[in-house]
């Protein structure tokens, strides 16, 4: 705990947030889906500083400093108050919120910033105006294809949580009917990609219109026109800087196979190596279960995906 409170005092004391007259921004994503690596590029802007899973109760010193610690504790709307207060204290830069703050000597830290990306894998998908808000933030909204995501994830914390808490009214009776089949089904990928749909379903089919999407497939295929509106919808100074970090890979390559890091390094010299990254989960499920997933998809109401292709639906490309 002295040592926890002395790494504390460190992050709060070497560096000074002074909020600017432009907008955060707030990312908005499921785990395993590119998130870090486009937190990464807007981290290359001046003036920013990261705040990194605030909602992630599974680090004892996030549970603690909300105050909160059940997943379903996240979507009842008796919490919000303290949600917001928690996230009051990063913008107000107080050290309490200090836990979350780069020392000196690691990437992307400034000892002056006045604009946060906070990265959020595990909250709000129904509170994209409440983010907003609260935040004075700009929200982007990340997605990857479901399968390659389902198969990469190790767990599924917040599964139940959807459907036990207040954000099961959010869902159609037809989708909650769906989820609860899949759930009882009790396979694996299927779980998976039930969580998928959970998390992105809300977001895609009410805030759509007040949010930027962005996909995995298209900043992996066709960076130039993503990284152009973040530019513009961010208010970011340079998209040459983005540019110059597009191919290095993110800090969380690491839980990818040694491949996709080498891949992804390569991927400037030889484009065959971007359509890899893309197609890659291809070899580990046939037809036949892809055609299943897709199903669970499907029955969401969700077409920015559709079986027999790795990349989103023509729609949803900028």
């Amino acid at each position: 705990m002295r040592d926890s409170r002395l790494s504390d005092a460190v992050r709060h004391f070497s560096s000074v947030h002074i909020s600017g007259t432009r907008p955060n921004v707030c990312i908005l994503s499921s785990p395993r889906s590119g998130s870090t690596w486009l937190l990464e590029l807007i981290l290359t802007q001046r003036g920013f500083k990261p705040c990194n899973e605030p909602f992630n109760i599974r680090k004892t010193a996030v549970s603690q400093r909300l105050g909160l610690t059940q997943w379903e504790d996240l979507y009842s709307d008796a919490r919000v108050p303290a949600m917001e207060s928690y996230l009051q204290t990063f913008l107000q830069n107080s050290y309490s919120a200090a836990f979350k703050n780069l020392r000196p000597g690691e990437r992307y830290y400034r000892s002056l910033t006045s604009r946060i990306a906070f990265k959020i894998l595990h909250a709000c998908e129904h509170r994209v105006g409440w983010l907003q808000d609260t935040l004075n933030a700009r929200v982007v909204f990340l997605l990857r294809h479901p399968i390659p995501v389902a198969l990469s994830r190790e767990e599924l914390p917040r599964l139940t949580a959807f459907l036990d808490s207040d954000f099961r009214r959010f869902l159609t009776r037809e989708q909650q009917q769906l989820a609860d089949e899949v759930l009882g089904n009790n396979k694996p990928l299927e779980l998976g990609v039930l969580d998928w749909c959970l998390q992105n379903c809300v977001p895609l089919q009410h805030f759509r219109d007040s949010l930027l999407l962005v996909t995995y497939e298209q900043l992996v295929l066709k960076p130039a026109p993503v990284l152009e509106a973040l530019a513009r919808y961010l208010e970011l100074d340079s998209v040459d800087r983005m540019f110059e970090r597009i191919d290095r890979p993110s800090a969380s390559v690491s839980k990818s196979a040694p491949d996709t890091a080498n891949r992804l390094q390569a991927a400037e010299r030889d484009g065959s190596d971007r359509e890899w990254l893309v197609e890659k989960w291809r070899s580990r499920v046939d037809e036949d279960e892809e055609r299943k997933l897709m199903k669970i998809v499907e029955g969401f109401g969700l077409d920015i995906y559709q079986s027999g292709s790795s990349r989103p639906a023509e729609p949803y490309w900028l």
